[in-house]
């Protein structure tokens, strides 16, 4: 299982926050729980945003007030039946911190001080935090809310902390006690590691050298449909996980998150899995006919190192295929230099 403090870093590059997950300045070696991670982080970032104050905006809001204020809601106002005592139902816009980018927040914190796994030191923090915090909508935290959440370019420490909140939010399940969580440790989940493994690769190679351009490339499949031109609106388009692009070479790396890369199935103990080459295979063949650099690009297939390295080298026309591991266990500054050398 990948160590705390790696894991800290493969979120901090897939989620493009490094500078704020620096900023943060936590000591990831301390923690040997994700809980007790996340929250110290979410504690520092807070006291950050809580010296420069949260963010605020104008709400609307459409409330009961003495007198009239903003616009008069005629209708609720009469059905109130407060009119006589010089109340009414009225819609404004008030400047304040209930929204849902601090209402995530808020709820949050919340659900780890209703983590009974949490470290009591920890939670003490968070419950200084909580009371330095304004008053806004208690929330149930779910996708739809996540969504409603728009940040400007200059609320960097906003999206790394709402980055937090929602993986704490992904992985807090509900006890048999009502109201109490407990955290699964989602680095055991290969469907959400192959998604942060991929989004890792991607930016790490984004940031970490200048010699080859990243991107996703989309390729469509070299057919033709001769008989009716629409059965290739059929066709699945494929996206690579990520493509780097030099003046003269080109690399397609395809990355795969697996407990093992061998063994398909039992009778395939010591084998690649045949459709991690039969991917790999089909971008290099329906892309060749762009360019030069297309036509003798690389493909590489790259896996979390599991026991022994993995470095096989094949050959398919002009096309090299290359299959390689990375050790998420070692040193960072290690796994920094190995990724650097795969190219």
């Amino acid at each position: 299982m990948i160590p705390i403090q790696n894991l800290y870093y493969l979120l901090s590059y897939a989620w493009n926050t490094l500078e704020e997950a620096e900023r943060v300045a936590i000591d990831a070696e301390q923690y040997h729980r994700l809980p007790d991670l996340f929250a110290k982080v979410l504690i520092n970032g807070l006291k950050i945003l809580l010296k420069r104050g949260l963010d605020r905006d104008y709400q609307s809001q459409e409330q009961e007030v003495a007198g009239v204020k903003g616009k008069l809601n005629f209708s609720a106002t009469l059905k109130s039946n407060r009119l006589w005592q010089q109340h009414t139902i009225c819609a404004f816009d008030e400047y304040s911190a209930d929204m849902p980018s601090n209402q995530i927040l808020a709820a949050t914190i919340q659900h780890l001080l209703d983590t009974p796994s949490l470290d009591k030191q920890l939670k003490g923090e968070l419950q200084g935090i909580q009371r330095m915090f304004p008053r806004v909508k208690t929330i149930s935290l779910s996708k739809k809310i996540f969504a409603q959440v728009q940040l400007r370019h200059n609320q960097r420490m906003y999206g790394f902390l709402l980055h937090i909140c929602r993986i704490i939010a992904e992985n807090l399940l509900p006890t048999e006690n009502p109201g109490r969580f407990k955290f699964v440790d989602f680095r055991r989940d290969e469907r959400k590691m192959n998604r942060v493994f991929e989004s890792f690769l991607f930016r790490f190679f984004q940031k970490e050298q200048n010699e080859y351009w990243v991107r996703r490339e989309q390729i469509r499949w070299q057919w033709d449909a001769p008989q009716d031109p629409q059965h290739l609106s059929y066709l699945p388009i494929m996206e690579t996980d990520l493509t780097l692009e030099s003046k003269s070479r080109k690399i397609i790396i395809d990355a795969k998150y697996y407990r093992s890369p061998l063994g398909g199935s039992r009778f395939d103990a010591d084998k690649l899995v045949s459709a991690n080459l039969y991917q790999l295979y089909s971008y290099l063949l329906n892309q060749a006919h762009r360019d030069e650099r297309s036509r003798v690009a690389t493909g590489m297939l790259l896996y979390p190192q599991i026991d022994a390295p993995l470095r096989l080298d094949y050959r398919f026309g002009e096309h090299l295929l290359l299959v390689r591991s990375i050790n998420l266990n070692a040193n960072w500054r290690d796994i920094h230099q190995n990724l650097l050398e795969l190219l």
